[in-house]
This record gives structure tokens, sequence and C-alpha cells, in this order.
């Protein structure tokens, strides 16, 4: 295997070369980002862009990236979302990355902070691909709201589904408090869109009905981990409508 680090490639046999190479190779971005080049920056964007893949939540990342930072945060979102994260150590990461230790200390002060940065990435990635779904010109807020569960019932689908990596991160009780932060922020924050959708609906009691799609949405995603099947987050979805159609509107 080879890897690149925009400047020079070099191959992952040569474990020892390799680390210190890349590392150096970090150190020059990183001055750079520090410095606020705006050029560099637009780079990094243009570099990072190639990590998202269509089918979504990193598992094909690639090695081929900016920075030291964004190695890690690849290797972490490949590692901690199949394996789990109590399952995977910091030296697991930084061989998957292939960079040096000092690079993982540089970007981040302990393992919670990585797990944190890597929920935060996922969060972003989310809230992107939802906006994408109910901003789609012609939907109603009813639509909008379907949208929610029509877009975690394809997900499920997808092989290398794993689950909610809120859920399961929040599961390993043994988080440290920015990694649980994380969590709570992106469960609160797509309650709210929801909550916000169900208000827009018309609905009388928006609360209650927000609360009852959410733990809908939630249980079906879960269901199907569990159970390895894409039907329930497909029966989630059909219940939401019924929940819908039998509420009282204003």
């Amino acid at each position: 295997m080879r890897l690149s680090t925009g400047i020079f490639t070099v191959s992952r046999s040569e474990s020892a070369v390799t680390a210190i190479l890349l590392d150096l190779a970090d150190r020059f971005y990183g001055d750079l980002d520090r410095d606020g080049d705006a050029a560099q920056k637009s780079l990094s964007r243009a570099l990072a862009a190639p990590l998202v893949r269509n089918s979504g939540y990193y598992q094909g990342m690639s090695a081929r990236t900016n920075s030291g930072r964004e190695r890690l945060l690849g290797a972490a979102h490949r590692l901690f979302y199949a394996h789990g994260i109590n399952n995977v150590g910091t030296d697991t990461v930084i061989e998957e990355a292939g960079v040096a230790k000092m690079t993982l200390y540089r970007n981040f002060n302990s393992k919670d902070d990585l797990v944190a940065a890597y929920l935060q990435e996922r969060d972003t990635w989310w809230h992107q691909k939802l906006m994408e779904r109910i901003n789609e010109p012609g939907q109603t807020p009813k639509e909008k709201i379907l949208s929610f569960f029509e877009m975690f019932a394809e997900w499920v689908k997808d092989p290398d589904f794993h689950g909610c990596a809120f859920i399961n991160a929040h599961s390993e009780h043994s988080q440290g408090p920015e990694a649980m932060k994380a969590i709570k922020s992106h469960k609160d924050s797509f309650y709210r869109i929801l909550r916000k959708l169900v208000a827009d609906s018309g609905a009388e009691d928006p609360d209650s009905l927000a609360e009852q799609l959410f733990v809908l949405m939630e249980g079906g995603i879960v269901v199907s981990e569990m159970s390895r099947k894409s039907s329930p987050a497909a029966r989630a979805r059909t219940a939401a409508e019924a929940l819908l159609n039998g509420h009282a509107y204003e």
C-alpha cells in the first residue's frame, strides 16, 4: 500500500520512515493552517472533499488527505464505527492512520477528544444530509417529517451499517465529558429540527407528537441494527405516517 501526503508518496511497509515523513508533512500543513493562510485552507477543503463518499459514514476514507489530523479522524471513523470505541486503542488508530504518535498528541489532548471530534464530524455529515432531504422543494411539513424517516430507512440497508454511532458511543458508558457532550448535542439538535417540523405542520400538541416520532425513529434504527434487518426502520416510517394522520391539527 502507498500513502500520499501531497508532497511525496512512500511505501506503507517502510513503517518507521513513513511515520517520520508523514509527521514532517503534517507539521508543514499544520503551520500554514494555524497561520490562517486562506489559500491553504481552500486547499485543505478541496483535499478533504473526497473523504465523504456518497455512501456516507466515512468508512471509505482514504489516506490521501492533507493533514495528520484528517488521517487520524479518517482512521477513527473506520475503526470506531466498525469495531466499537472501547475495542480500539489509540495505538491502533495511529497505525491505521500511518502517522507518528506525536501527531496524535499534537492534535488531540486525549482519546476522549479524538472520540468527540469523530462524533462531531459525523454530526456535521448527518446534518448536511438531513438538510438536503427536508429542503427539497415542494414538500409539505408532514412530507418533510416522513423524509426524516425515509433517510434512516435507506441508511440501514447499507452493508456497512452498524447502528447509530451516537447510541453506540453512549452505550459503551466509558466516554469522557467531551464525547458525551457531542452525543447529547447531536440528539438534541435532531430533536429540535423534528420538533420544528411538527410545529410547522400545525399539530395541536407539537411537543407530544415530536417526542413520539423521535422515539419511533430511534427505535427503528436500534431494532434494525439488533436484528440485522432493514424492515424495522421501514415500519417506523409507516407508523410515523399513521401517527401524523391520527393527530389533531389546529
